[in-house]
């Protein structure tokens, strides 16, 4: 879903 992708970029952000 939409929502988990968008959940999976945050975590890519977060763990930069």
């Amino acid at each position: 879903m939409v929502t988990n992708i968008l959940f999976f970029l945050l975590i890519l952000i977060v763990r930069r």
